[in-house]
């Protein structure tokens, strides 16, 4: 497991055990800058860094969410500011944003300057600054939904287990 991914699993491990708060914007940007800067990384390793397959790489690739450079030989490069793209386009893709307004988004977002997340919307003019965040608050609603129908049937889950542990005594 690579470095970046150890660490999102951790992150995700000490959130779900309560010992720290799911991560804040800046913690999010945070780490975006921290990703590595050097554009020598393959499909392979950029794959591994979140996880993910190289082919989920290529079909984000092939759908239009995700554009990366590529060396004289053909074969993909990634830099920060691709690996930026990636983590934005796969969260987006893991919290369930459909691949339309993926691509909807990065459309709005195409004039914003090259940012390590994808998102900066600096730059833009207003109707697609207003367009990207209408569409990215909406996700964010529909996310907080899924969130809580998720704690019901953890409720609902933790209940029947302490029926489940009280039958045992």
């Amino acid at each position: 497991m690579d470095e970046h991914d150890a660490l999102i699993e951790r992150m995700a491990e000490d959130i779900a055990a309560g010992r720290r708060p799911p991560p804040t914007s800046q913690e999010v940007e945070q780490y975006a800058l921290e990703l590595p800067a050097s554009g020598d990384l393959a499909i392979g390793e950029a794959a591994a860094m979140f996880g993910i397959l190289p082919t989920t790489i290529r079909y984000y690739e092939d759908a239009g969410l995700l554009r990366v450079s590529r060396r004289e030989n053909g074969h993909r490069v990634f830099d920060r500011a691709a690996l930026g793209d990636l983590l934005f386009v796969h969260g987006m893709r893991l919290s369930g944003m459909a691949v339309k307004d993926i691509a909807r988004l990065r459309e709005l977002l195409s004039d914003a300057p090259d940012d390590p997340c994808g998102a900066t919307a600096r730059g833009l003019d207003e109707a697609p600054r207003t367009a990207a965040r209408d569409l990215l608050e909406h996700h964010a609603a529909q996310v907080r939904l899924q969130i809580a129908r998720l704690q019901i049937a953890l409720a609902v889950a933790e209940h029947k287990t302490d029926h489940l542990i009280g039958d045992e005594r």
